[in-house]
């Protein structure tokens, strides 16, 4: 048996429940609530959009620039994060030395440690899988802005073109989306150190981190901001009689994921 406390399954099996969990409440719950990424991917058409109409794109491309320089940081970050994990994978027996003499800490022996710190390790590869098909997802994204036809000034969007913006407004919509995941797991792999101390203090952490994430997805100071903000918008366009029609942002739902 991996395990010599069944404490340690029931905190392992409560922490996949709120990861697991919380992705998929939060994927259901955006499609009718007002969240993050719902006013990002409104933001997102109205950037292409708008970039459609101008001729020179060199803003729009240092734009996008800065979103793949910050996902690249965290990708270098990971592999940095994942050599000193495995490094102390092979330095079990002094992880147990180091916590044997705090009566807080549980019991526990070194293959229970092992196991512990792989599942870290599993944690930090998924994240860089999320980090780097971000990655390519936002060199995508240039591809298409550099594609992306010219629009006359002051013109409505045909149909098409209005379908063009949205795609790629989908497909900058997915970057961020892994982009996302990449960074909650990270979250969720701090809240595993507590595990190498006591599985209950593993088991709180776990659900102060979903307590987190949905605070700053769906309740948080600056959605309420983004969301006055899309209103401040779209009164503005929809003040220009030269303006072409903007979808409130109430129809846009983000895109499934």
């Amino acid at each position: 048996m991996v395990f010599q406390d069944y404490m340690n399954w029931v905190a392992l099996v409560w922490f996949l429940t709120c990861w697991v969990g919380y992705t998929y409440y939060s994927k259901r719950k955006a499609e009718n609530t007002e969240c993050l990424s719902a006013q990002l991917y409104s933001f997102r058409i109205d950037w292409v959009r708008n970039l459609m109409r101008r001729e020179n794109r060199i803003s729009d491309l240092a734009l996008l620039n800065n979103l793949v320089q910050m996902v690249n940081f965290l990708a270098t970050t990971n592999i940095f994060v994942l050599a000193g994990a495995v490094t102390v994978l092979y330095s079990s027996g002094h992880i147990i030395d180091l916590l044997a003499n705090h009566p807080f800490v549980a019991n526990t022996s070194v293959e229970e440690v092992q196991i512990k710190l792989i599942t870290l390790v599993l944690i930090f590869v998924y994240a860089f899988f999320r980090f780097t098909w971000a990655m390519r997802q936002h060199t995508f994204v240039s591809i298409l802005i550099g594609a992306a036809p010219n629009v006359v000034q002051g013109q409505p969007l045909t149909q098409d073109q209005e379908d063009f913006a949205i795609q790629v407004a989908k497909v900058s919509d997915r970057a961020a989306h892994d982009f996302n995941y990449g960074l909650r797991s990270y979250y969720f792999a701090l809240s595993l150190l507590p595990w190498f101390i006591n599985p209950w203090i593993f088991m709180f952490t776990a659900a102060l981190v979903v307590a987190v994430l949905y605070i700053r997805e769906f309740r948080s100071r600056t959605l309420r901001i983004l969301v006055r903000s899309r209103e401040s918008y779209l009164r503005i366009y929809q003040a220009d009689s030269k303006a072409p029609s903007i979808i409130p942002s109430k129809l846009l739902a983000p895109p499934p994921i």
